[in-house]
């Protein structure tokens, strides 16, 4: 029973490698237009809100603390400096994710519309563990 409430927790916090059902979304830039740190929130915001379970971006798993950032022309994800193609993998109910990512005057569409944006739904989707460290300062157990 301990094992099993550890797996899960784990599984929640990111600590373990997951597969499952879900969608990849890949962002290009283009000699016009580069995808900005702010775009990539969007977008993760917009598979958070249609159920993702688990998210990477450029294989950098997405938990609680994660980071997205930019300095000038470089993104960092969780401290970790990432480029172009931006592959984003989440888990989850991937026909959802994918009609709430496709709809029209939603996020792929205008991205579409300056830089090469695909979404491919798989039933075999593997995101990488979380490999950094969570830290937590406020956070205290309850009884």
């Amino acid at each position: 029973l301990l094992d099993e409430e550890l797996k899960k927790s784990n599984l929640l916090l990111g600590t373990t490698n997951v597969v499952g059902e879900g969608v990849v979304v890949t962002l290009t830039d283009n000699q016009e237009r580069q995808i900005q740190a702010d775009n990539l929130v969007e977008l993760i915001n917009e598979l958070r809100f249609a159920g993702a379970e688990a998210i990477s971006i450029n294989d950098q798993r997405l938990v609680s603390t994660s980071s997205i950032t930019c300095d000038g022309n470089v993104i960092s994800v969780n401290g970790e400096k990432i480029s172009s193609p931006f592959i984003i993998k989440a888990i989850g109910n991937a026909s959802f994710m994918n009609s709430a990512l496709s709809r029209p005057g939603g996020t792929v569409e205008y991205y579409n519309s300056y830089t090469p944006t695909s979404i491919k739904q798989s039933n075999n989707v593997t995101i990488k563990k979380y490999t950094g460290v969570i830290n937590s300062k406020y956070i205290q157990y309850a009884e």
